[in-house]
């Protein structure tokens, strides 16, 4: 590929990682962070004129954001020790369940210690018993603090 082709192809990349900046479609942003990510890659200089790094690192902060905005909506405080700052793992990831396979989240509570899965298919959950898993890295989530009720 010559550099006109590269240029072009970072360009492109580019202008699509903008327009997916501009919505919250976790799936588009992360496809476009690819294509940026390997434009850029693949004629290094040519992006850095560009600007293509600092938009990355823009869209993967943005993909981050909106990560965890969705784990701050679906998460509870923990059961145990009404805890609200946990440790979520960074990737999902998949349960051997002995004839089926559950793709699940490993929540750790900060402060006691608590761990509990959240399972991305409660449906094939439901019909499995749950295993063990692998998984090591891991992100601090703080729930927003639950509503006071009024006194009575």
């Amino acid at each position: 590929m010559g550099k006109k082709q590269k240029i072009a192809r970072i360009e492109v990349a580019m202008a699509e990682a903008r327009s997916a900046l501009e919505g919250v479609e976790v799936p588009r942003l992360e496809g476009a962070t690819r294509e940026l990510r390997d434009a850029t890659l693949d004629a290094w200089d040519h992006g850095s004129e560009l600007g293509a790094p600092a938009l990355l690192q823009r869209m993967r902060a943005r993909v981050e954001e909106l990560e965890v905005t969705a784990l701050q909506r679906a998460l509870t405080a923990c059961p145990s020790c009404k805890g609200t700052e946990l440790l979520v793992s960074q990737r999902s990831g998949s349960v051997d369940l002995g004839g089926a396979s559950v793709t699940v989240v490993v929540v750790v509570c900060r402060a006691c210690g608590d761990v509990r899965l959240r399972c991305e298919d409660p449906a094939a959950l439901a019909q499995s018993v749950l295993g063990g898993s692998s998984i090591k890295e891991f992100r601090t989530i703080t729930l927003p603090a639950p509503e006071t009720a009024p006194f009575r």
